[in-house]
């Protein structure tokens, strides 16, 4: 329950729009956590293939993978990207989250 207030935090608080607050400032430990839990909803947000390289060489892959097509983004801003806060240069944008009730239970582990 504590990692789902720090969600609502973090992403509330750049919808916010304050001066100093974005995806560029969440914190490790929410990045960490969050970004498995939405990432597989991006195969259902759009039919081209996505492959990013993170800071970490973590590759996060949708579709089929072309080695030469890899964008490399942060974590944060793939993140913020998945949960629709940012455009990320090299993705493509996703559907609107409202189209979540077409989108089957997926698991992450």
């Amino acid at each position: 329950m504590p990692l789902r207030r720090l969600r609502e935090l973090q992403v509330h608080l750049v919808d916010l729009g304050l001066t100093g607050v974005d995806v560029d400032r969440w914190l490790d430990s929410f990045v960490e956590h969050d970004l498995p839990l939405p990432w597989p909803t991006v195969a259902l947000r759009t039919a081209e293939p996505v492959a990013v390289v993170d800071e970490l060489g973590v590759e996060w892959v949708t579709g089929t993978r072309w080695r030469d097509a890899c964008v490399h983004v942060s974590r944060r801003r793939l993140l913020g990207w998945v949960l629709d806060r940012v455009a990320a240069d090299g993705l493509p944008p996703l559907e609107p989250w409202s189209n979540r009730s077409r989108w089957e239970h997926h698991d992450t582990a």
